[in-house]
């Protein structure tokens, strides 16, 4: 059997490509014709299907003003613990802030169908529990939404996410945060 793995719409023909693990079928309407593609053909990408130079996103905000989600992990969960566990820490904070979000407009806006490929991350190391409290308690006051995910049953805070707003909004909370520098081996 097929595995279906996404859909995306090529903007030169306004068709939708839904590429499957053997198969690339090309949609107009209700005809669809099959072309056979090798095995690893589907994680190759193509040229974007957005026009780069315009001035503006699809949300209508400004390019050099983006919509983000900001992740702050602890540096040493991200030095002592396995990477798969610490990637389940960034992505448990992350779905938590999106679901905590979910009628935000700026959320809707950041999970619509035509960003879906473009959604950005911003993944951040804090030096430790304490800057990790330090920046949940600033996003706090400042009523940005935001999810501390604490790890159970140990009861230990190792994750940060922001709900996705504008990068001018929410960068400057996570100033003092570095990009993880670990690499994943």
């Amino acid at each position: 059997p097929t595995v279906h793995t996404r859909i995306r719409k090529d903007s030169s023909s306004g068709m939708h490509r839904t590429v499957y693990r053997s198969a690339v079928l090309w949609c107009t309407g209700s005809r669809t014709i099959p072309t056979r593609i090798p095995h690893r053909a589907h994680a190759t990408r193509g040229p974007p299907t957005r026009v780069q130079s315009m001035a503006t996103d699809s949300t209508g905000a400004p390019r050099d003003d983006p919509l983000v989600q900001y992740v702050a992990l602890r540096k040493d969960v991200v030095v002592d613990w396995p990477v798969g566990a610490v990637a389940a820490q960034a992505a448990h904070a992350a779905t938590a802030a999106l679901w905590m979000s979910r009628d935000a407009q700026t959320t809707a806006a950041y999970c619509a169908a035509d960003n879906i490929d473009y959604m950005r991350k911003v993944v951040l190391e804090a030096p430790g529990e304490t800057s990790l409290l330090q920046i949940a308690a600033k996003l706090e006051e400042a009523g940005i939404c935001h999810k501390l995910w604490v790890e159970q049953p140990e009861n230990v805070p190792t994750a940060l996410a922001a709900a996705p707003n504008r990068k001018s909004v929410v960068g400057p909370f996570f100033q003092k945060a570095q990009a993880v520098r670990e690499h994943i081996v």
